[in-house]
């Protein structure tokens, strides 16, 4: 008997974690390919932004609905398991569709377990492809695709460019280095495709192609390098950061790399301070973007 009651209530306490009783979550559907959120209720008010097909909205119920104009936010997402509302906007109603029951649990359940934080873009991927989640936050852009009903993370970078969703199931992001690695701008292209297995997984396509030389040549430029690290850090490999050169290092070892020299471990013995940090997850998500690439094969 004791064990029932405890099962029973391991279901209720789901039902309530999950079940946003407190508010919906809407999409954006609207034939035009966006609509428009206004300032406050009717035509009347000051458009406040555009938001485009696929987005995810949130509606809290003790927010009423005026006259079909819904007051729909962005998700903001405050802490771990929670989610806490925004500043709202209004959209009429036929511009949205409500999400049913069961996406929006398992939509909701993501959202509260994932990491990212602040005011999230959630939207759908695709007509072709609606069981794929994409959301980014809007201060640094960390970015995570999710397969909603595994629950399971197909891509997850923190390329601090946002992305733009350009055809149905390709991501992109234009990845600028500043005077370091790669001298010249590279544009990545995500690709989100679904294999036989029926999981789904990603490739890359990287414009334009990354720089490489001979192996020779490769293994002499991670030869240069580890000199001077040498020479001038001794064993206190964890300062690589701070030589002069880093950024052009940073360079060569993605040339390297691509030219078939591995010599990444220079990099993870590196320590960082703030803006570096950022620098070297840059460079992580490039070896990551290079790794699922056409250019590689």
């Amino acid at each position: 008997m004791r064990k029932k009651f405890f099962c029973c209530l391991l279901v209720l306490i789901q039902i309530c974690a999950y079940g946003q009783s407190d508010y919906d979550l809407y999409i954006v559907n609207d034939p035009d390919g966006y609509v428009n959120k206004r300032s406050g209720p009717g035509l009347e008010h000051d458009i406040s932004a555009e938001v485009y097909n696929k987005t995810i909205l949130i509606h809290y119920k003790d927010r009423p609905i005026n006259n079909g104009w819904v007051p729909v936010s962005k998700i903001y997402k405050e802490s771990q398991d929670k989610i806490y509302k925004g500043t709202y906007s209004y959209i009429y109603k036929n511009r949205l569709k409500l999400l049913d029951r069961g996406a929006s649990q398992k939509i909701n359940k993501i959202l509260l377990s994932s990491s990212i934080y602040g005011p999230l873009n959630v939207q759908l991927l695709s007509d072709s492809m609606p069981d794929i989640l994409v959301m980014n936050n809007e201060g640094d852009c960390e970015l995570q695709v999710i397969d909603i009903n595994k629950n399971h993370t197909i891509l997850s970078t923190g390329i601090p460019v946002c992305f733009d969703i350009i055809q149905g199931d390709t991501l992109t992001f234009s990845c600028m280095y500043e005077g370091g690695y790669p001298r010249a701008p590279m544009f990545t292209i995500y690709k989100i495709y679904k294999k036989k297995n029926g999981d789904y997984d990603f490739y890359t396509e990287i414009f334009p192609e990354p720089r490489k030389v001979s192996k020779e040549k490769a293994e002499e430029m991670v030869s240069s390098i580890r000199k001077d690290i040498k020479e001038s850090l001794g064993n206190n490999k964890f300062l690589f950061y701070q030589l002069p050169d880093f950024y052009k290092y940073c360079g060569q070892l993605f040339t390297a790399y691509c030219s078939g020299v591995d010599a990444l471990d220079i990099i993870h013995d590196s320590g960082c301070d703030a803006s570096i940090c950022h620098s070297l997850d840059d460079f992580s998500a490039m070896i990551e973007a290079y790794n699922k690439s056409k250019n590689r094969e």
